[in-house]
């Protein structure tokens, strides 16, 4: 993760401007801490329960592979700057603190915003290499651009101004 934090503060050229690559990153269902889990419960304020992780746990464990993502060379907008919009957290069922997670996470196309251009980071969370996911977050970023996009006006119903 270090090696992500360091390419986030390096100035580099954007591959295709405005052109966010449709790219993901899989990771193999791995075993979770115990205490790594209590110490982040107890942390966020969440009640004590042993048996079941915390709903927001597995966003911890993907970021820093939406980290590595957002630093690849061929993503077009620099990190630092990028405006956090909105994270939206579905769980389809509670997920056991033993369980194994596999994750998923990808970039979805930058789409007009009225500031600038938007885009999801999409992460999924699986407890069984087959199953469907079990958890899933969508966190929305704004690259903010004085040259946004034609027809790009904000919409009454966009709730994010």
């Amino acid at each position: 993760m270090l090696a992500s934090y360091a390419r986030a503060l390096l100035p580099r050229r954007p591959a295709r401007p405005g052109v966010v690559p449709e790219r993901e990153l899989v990771v193999p269902a791995a075993p979770q801490d115990p205490a790594r889990i209590a110490r982040y419960a107890e942390l966020c304020g969440f009640p004590r329960d042993p048996a079941t992780l915390p709903a927001t746990y597995p966003h911890l464990l993907a970021f820093p592979h939406a980290l590595a993502l957002l630093t690849r060379r061929d993503f077009p907008f620099p990190v630092l700057g990028l405006v956090h919009l909105a994270n939206r957290i579905e769980q389809s069922r509670p997920i056991g603190a033993g369980a194994g997670l596999g994750l998923r996470v990808a970039l979805t196309a930058a789409r007009p915003h009225h500031r600038g251009s938007a885009f999801d980071v999409v992460a999924e969370a699986t407890t069984d290499a087959c199953g469907p996911p079990v958890w899933r977050s969508v966190s929305t970023y704004l690259h903010r651009d004085r040259t946004a996009a034609p027809g790009a006006r904000r919409r009454q119903d966009d709730p994010h101004p």
